[in-house]
């Protein structure tokens, strides 16, 4: 490919993934709200009751309340389409002429093949790239969803529960002996309870019982507790929306790089692997159809209709644009049916939501005691009988990788190749 067509098919590309990303955001923004929990009636995300009455109208609520919302984590989407197009258009071609290579010795099959392992290797190679892209744009979303949840649902906000010997300052052992130099401090703190609700209010005992800890009187222990409960009710009482303070705070509640931004890597890039190869296996099947139409010499009802498919798809315009869509409705199908459950786990798990950081802040939420695959499917699925629940938001995730990413953004790819092509002969012309 010389640089003029790399140019044109990169340029085309990469405007066309960005006009994409704008439509498909919401759906993603509503997609993730329900694999949380925050639009089901089932809802294992927070569990208090008073959120299950008015859950369902999470939609139309964000809508009307914060219609900025839908578009969370829209800059970290724009980054992850730049690059698939720059994948698309450099690392495909080459890693379909490498397998072609490899298999030329097995005939016509051998480059069918190529293109289906080029397009589960360029998929899974992109979607450890954009790992981290993911994992921001996840924090970002989960993080607006908690922030906007009590708002949007017109329902009292949640606050955090207080540890009784937390409120002392320094932190006294969980059993405190009444000494006259601590009398003032007593009199301060049991005068602060009485404004905290009752079922708020934790003894020390209670609260390591809450967080599976061993009992201990440890001060050391204790005051780095303290710390921490600190640090987690500010981050819960105000969470991060915004892509720099997303990290500043993932770094605050799991200081490693490493097991932050590549947080369900594997996942990750397991799903991008699986569309990319059905979107390939797709465009084949389309292929076949073509061919069976134009040499087929059956008369039966199915040749017919075939044979009439594909004239109106090459001497309709309306039609061929449309054609598109039923390439992308089987690709993303098959997407959705595979990989589905492991999508949602991976929401859970990068948007950081039931992490046991979370615990130390809100009583109510459901906590993962691992941050593991496994955790999520005992805790969050099957402990609560929502086996089904692995796929929610299936409806959601299937218009925007068909009708959307794959049928329109198609559409839009040529408009915006078409365009360029006229501009680039104008400019000929001109010179």
């Amino acid at each position: 490919m010389d640089s003029q067509a790399l140019e044109y098919t990169f340029t085309t590309a990469a405007v066309a993934k960005l006009i994409n990303a704008a439509f498909t955001q919401p759906l993603e923004y509503l997609k993730v709200s329900k694999q949380l929990g925050y639009t089901s009636s089932n809802s294992t995300g927070f569990t208090c009751s008073h959120f299950q009455a008015r859950l369902l109208k999470h939609y139309s609520s964000i809508y009307q309340h914060q219609p900025e919302a839908i578009f969370k984590g829209f800059s970290m989407t724009m980054a992850q389409q730049m690059l698939f197009a720059l994948n698309l258009f450099k690392m495909y071609p080459l890693l379909t002429e490498h397998y072609a290579s490899v298999n030329q010795d097995r005939g016509d099959s051998s480059f069918y093949a190529a293109e289906l392992y080029a397009a589960g290797t360029a998929g899974f190679i992109h979607g450890l790239l954009t790992t981290p892209l993911e994992v921001i744009k996840m924090r970002q979303i989960s993080n607006t969803l908690m922030k906007n949840v009590s708002g949007d649902l017109k329902l009292p906000s949640e606050q955090p529960y207080v540890v009784r010997e937390f409120l002392f300052n320094p932190v006294l052992n969980p059993a405190p002996k009444s000494k006259p130099k601590e009398l003032s401090e007593l009199k301060r703190v049991s005068a602060l309870i009485k404004t905290i609700p009752k079922e708020k209010v934790l003894t020390y005992r209670q609260f390591e019982a809450l967080m599976g800890m061993k009992t201990t009187t440890d001060m050391t222990v204790v005051e780095q507790m303290k710390a921490n409960k600190a640090l987690a009710d500010r981050v819960f009482i105000k969470p991060a929306t915004k892509v720099v303070d997303s990290v500043k705070e993932m770094m605050i509640t799991c200081p490693s790089v490493l097991r932050n931004f590549t947080n369900c890597a594997f996942i990750t890039a397991l799903q991008t692997s699986v569309q990319t190869t059905s979107l390939v296996y797709s465009l084949h099947m389309m292929d076949q159809v073509s061919h069976y139409a134009y040499t087929t010499r059956s008369d039966s009802y199915y040749a017919q209709f075939v044979k009439s498919f594909i004239l109106a798809r090459q001497n309709d315009k309306f039609f061929s644009d449309l054609a598109p869509i039923f390439i992308g409705v089987p690709s993303a199908f098959i997407t959705c049916i595979l990989t589905q459950p492991l999508d949602n786990i991976k929401s859970v798990l990068q948007s950081g939501q039931f992490a046991k950081f979370r615990q130390l802040s809100d009583s109510k939420q459901l906590t993962l005691a691992k941050n593991n695959v496994a955790e999520v499917l005992v805790r969050f699925y099957f402990a609560n009988n929502n086996i089904k629940g692995l796929f929610s938001g299936f409806n959601l995730r299937f218009i925007r990788l068909s009708f959307l990413q794959t049928g329109f953004g198609y559409g839009v790819t040529k408009e915006i190749g078409d365009v360029w092509l006229k501009l680039k002969v104008a400019r000929r012309l001109e010179a």
